[in-house]
């Protein structure tokens, strides 16, 4: 009967080392998950300042440096459809012709 007081004991010794030893890594576990949710949390809020930034700044370039102009179209003004050669006539769809290709070195 001895015997088995003893081997209860032991183990008992050992369930109590066990359950230190799982406390201890459940409060590092729960350590780390709030080092990586803060981390998170500066990362989107870093993401949203600069996607903030980004949209100001495109909205800037349009408004104030990009020509107004239909985006369907490819030449916004007559001056601009003759300059490159076409014609601005709704009825007169002709294509380029190529007339010489050149080659720089």
């Amino acid at each position: 009967m001895g015997t088995i007081e003893q081997e209860l004991e032991r183990t008992k010794g050992a369930s109590q080392t066990r359950i230190l030893e799982l406390e201890q890594e459940k409060s590092d576990v729960r350590t780390r998950l709030e080092t990586v949710t803060q981390r998170l949390g500066q990362t989107s809020l870093l993401l949203a300042r600069a996607a903030l930034r980004d949209v100001s700044w495109l909205t800037f370039i349009r408004t104030t440096m990009m020509p107004q102009q239909p985006g369907r179209v490819p030449f916004h003004n007559t001056a601009e459809v003759a300059l490159r050669g076409y014609h601005a006539a709704a009825g007169n769809r002709q294509k380029p012709l190529l007339e010489e290709i050149t080659c720089h070195d």
